[in-house]
């Protein structure tokens, strides 16, 4: 049982003596912004401040100039260059680039983020693959994977699926899309606003609704649909095209480039064939 207990006194004692050198030598040839407590070697094991390069457990208050950390980052507000693991930001966490895992309780940013990304409250990267997740908003960029905004999401360009529960928004959308309206580029002609871009490939799946500028696929909503180039079918209680090809359902179904007579048509309206109007500005040019 001694040799056993002065075995365990020279093992902490060594520790001791490792973590002492290890803080010493921190503390008095780096920069003031990387002053810290490491348990282990210099860059690896237990750290306590702010590291500017570590692998291990990481705990800090505010990361400044932090260059990378793998494994595990904790702090009041992240913010490394490159964060590869656990990154836990208590208020905020933006960091850099992410791979992994990512969560804070207000706000989670970030420029380039590989997996999964939860804000709290709120969330946006400029680039985005895999899931993410903003309580109350969610924006990003680019998105490939899964973006939802508990009360709005807005894109950029979207591919695979985005959720917004108030309003989903975007210039470009390539997958599935549900919100409670859900929005692909500027079309409203009445105002001469720019139709130029908001492409939506896919299905769209909204609670009142559905406003694209060109649309291949399905669009649904319960009050209406709004689509200027329309190739697919639309589903609502009333539907509006400048440019059908396709098929309409609801109780009010408007094509403008249908002959006269067969524009408005209740329940059902159809165009298969080449449109009579040359495009969708000849509409706007009207109504100006």
């Amino acid at each position: 049982m001694r040799s056993r207990g002065t075995l365990y006194g020279i093992i902490l004692f060594v520790v001791f003596i490792n973590c002492n050198v290890a803080l010493r030598a921190q503390t008095s040839n780096d920069t003031s912004y990387s002053k810290y407590l490491s348990i282990g070697p210099r860059r690896a094991g237990i750290c306590f401040g702010n590291s500017h390069r570590y692998t291990g457990l990481r705990l800090n208050l505010i990361d400044r100039k932090v260059k990378r950390v793998n494994i595990f980052n904790l702090a009041f507000v992240t913010k490394t260059r490159v964060m590869n693991g656990l990154s836990v930001g208590i208020a905020v966490d933006n960091d850099s680039i992410g791979n992994g895992l990512a969560f804070s309780i207000a706000f989670t940013g970030g420029e380039h983020r590989n997996g999964v990304t939860i804000g709290g409250l709120a969330c946006g990267q400029q680039v985005a693959n895999g899931f993410a997740l903003g309580g109350i908003y969610y924006t990003a960029h680019f998105l490939n994977g899964i973006g939802i905004g508990g009360g709005w999401c807005i894109l950029k360009k979207a591919n695979g699926f985005a959720f917004g529960g108030a309003e989903l928004s975007a210039d470009t959308l390539n997958g599935l899309f549900v919100g409670g309206g859900v929005e692909c580029g500027r079309v409203d002609t009445i105002n001469g606003r720019d139709t130029s871009f908001g492409r939506m490939k896919g299905v769209a799946i909204a609670l009142w609704e559905t406003e694209a500028v060109k649309l291949t696929g399905l669009a649904i909503s319960i009050l209406y649909t709004h689509i200027i180039k329309q190739h697919g079918v639309s589903i609502a209680i009333y539907n509006n095209s400048s440019e059908l090809h396709g098929l309409q359902i609801g109780l009010l179904n408007h094509a403008a480039n249908n002959p006269k007579g067969l524009q408005w048509l209740p329940f059902i309206n159809m165009h298969f064939g080449k449109s009579s109007v040359a495009s969708h500005q000849s509409t706007v040019k009207e109504k100006q």
